[in-house]
Order: structure tokens, then sequence, then C-alpha cells
């Protein structure tokens, strides 16, 4: 078996989007390392998902396979023998049934057989146990999950304003959702500037309808993000962003950001896509 040495956080997020085990796995930490089991996945079933599960809103559905090591007496040597490797299940992000668009796009079938590794910690606190299925295309899953979107027309607002600097960042990145002008008014200022874009700039009227949402990124760098693309699909807003490769400044930190006035729209949940990568367990803060 060969060990695998990850970050917590970092593998939670990764591997959660290949494969997720188990809703009642423990929270993730680390730093971790994992045992590496080399062998198969069978898909054994696809039926429809249950509704009270956590599910992609288009038609979701739940896959289930089971785990066949490449030398059969691997299983005598399991850390976590009561781990089954049977009746496991295929889920997005953070746990969600996959849509049957997606179980369509990656002709995934009852029957099918893919390349597949156990992992089994052995430092740590991250999920116990992971497996990780090879050569299934994971692109564009926020699309085939959440469905065909409608396009929700916002502003970019960046222009000069910064975070008030006596406020406390606990989280990067950070999201505002701010629907108070009061409240946005506290947060950001504006540091007027010779040629300045006032056409950037928030007033009281814009958010008696619309309001605001920011993208914050603080750390001793600098880089830029931009918001290119919200939608919105079964009460889901969805905001992508792109951010460039920081730029280290270690003497000094640095609030990056992206603020966008966005057009009023009734929503139940807020995902955000950075780098076309949907997030998971997005720290949204709301005003």
């Amino acid at each position: 078996m060969k060990t695998k040495k990850v970050i917590g956080i970092a593998i939670a997020a990764l591997f959660f989007i290949l494969i997720s085990c188990n809703k009642d796995s423990p929270m993730p930490g680390g730093p971790c390392e994992y045992n590496s089991v080399p062998g198969h996945a069978t898909i054994t079933s696809i039926t429809k998902a249950d509704s009270s599960e956590g599910n992609c809103p288009n038609n979701p559905h739940d896959v289930k396979f089971s785990f066949t090591p490449s030398e059969s007496t691997a299983v005598h040597r399991y850390i976590i023998p009561s781990w089954p490797d049977t009746g496991q299940r295929l889920m997005l992000f953070d746990g969600l049934n996959p849509s049957l668009s997606w179980i369509a796009r990656n002709g995934i079938a009852v029957g099918n057989v893919y390349s597949c590794f156990r992992l089994e910690i052995t430092q740590g606190t991250c999920v116990p146990v992971i497996f990780t299925i090879q050569g299934i295309d994971l692109q564009d899953t926020a699309h085939d999950c959440y469905g065909i979107p409608a396009s929700i027309p916002f502003k970019p607002s960046t222009g000069n304003y910064f975070l008030d600097s006596t406020y406390a960042i606990t989280h990067t990145p950070t999201f505002f959702v701010i629907r108070s002008y009061d409240s946005f008014d506290s947060l950001f200022k504006w540091a007027a500037t010779v040629n300045q874009d006032t056409s950037q700039i928030i007033h009281p009227n814009e958010m008696q309808s619309d309001f605001v949402i920011d993208v914050l990124i603080q750390g001793t760098f600098s880089l830029d993000i931009v918001v290119n693309r919200i939608s919105m699909s079964s009460g889901i807003l969805i905001v992508y962003y792109a951010k460039s490769v920081p730029v280290p400044h270690p003497s000094w930190t640095a609030n990056n950001h992206a603020i966008v006035l966005v057009s009023n729209c009734n929503f139940s949940y807020i995902r955000f896509c950075e780098n076309g990568q949907l997030l998971n367990n997005a720290f949204v803060e709301s005003h």
C-alpha cells in the first residue's frame, strides 16, 4: 500500500467533488495521511434520489458502486475494516446526488467498471475512508447539477472601494451578501482619486431593490478578482468569478476583492464558483 500525505481541508474539498463517502463522516482536519489501496469500482445501481437527501436540483439520482481491491488479500490488511466496500455512493460537491444529465454526459451506467483507489486514514482527523474513481469527467458539473440557469444582471462596482480597516476577517475567502445600504456604507469606503470612475459608486436608491455581493480574499499577496457571471436555477444563485495568480507581498496584508451590484432576485441558497471550480462550504456573511 502507498501512503499519501494531504492537507485535511484540501483533501475534503477535492475528494467530496470526486466521490463522497458518507454523510455521517467526521469533519475534516489535517494534515492527514492515507494508505492507498488500488482496485476498481463497479456501478451497481442508479435510482431516483429520495427528495429528503442532499440533491442536485436538476433531476437527481442515487448512484451506488462497489469497490474491489486489485489484490483479493488486501481486504485482510484494511486499516478500517468496518468501512464497507459495497453500497458506496457517487456524490458531487459537498455530498449531493448527481443530476441525470451529469450521469448521462459521463456515460455512467450499471455495470460500468472504473479504476479506483480506497484511501484509509493513518494520521489526522479527515474523512476516515475515501474512494476516488478515475476517468470520470468532472468539468462543468455546476451546469449539470443546477440545470440551464437564468442569467442575473449585475454591475461591477469595485472601483475605489476598500474594506473598513477595523473590520476583522475570520475566513478567506469571505463572501458578503449585503442588502442594506447602511450596512454596505459601514463596511466599505470609497477612496476618492483624480480621474476616478464615479459610475461604479453605489448609491442608496440603487439598494432599495438591488443588493451587493463582495468576494474578498485576504492575504500577504495581491491578485485580481473578476465576477464574470451570475446565474440562478431552482432557487440557487451561483456566482462565477475568476482570480489571477497571487503576487506575494510578505510585508503587508491586502484585502483583494470584487464588488458587484446585483439585480433584485429571490433565492434560497447561494454558491460560488472560483476559476471554474464550485466551492464547498463557502463562508458567507449576510448584512
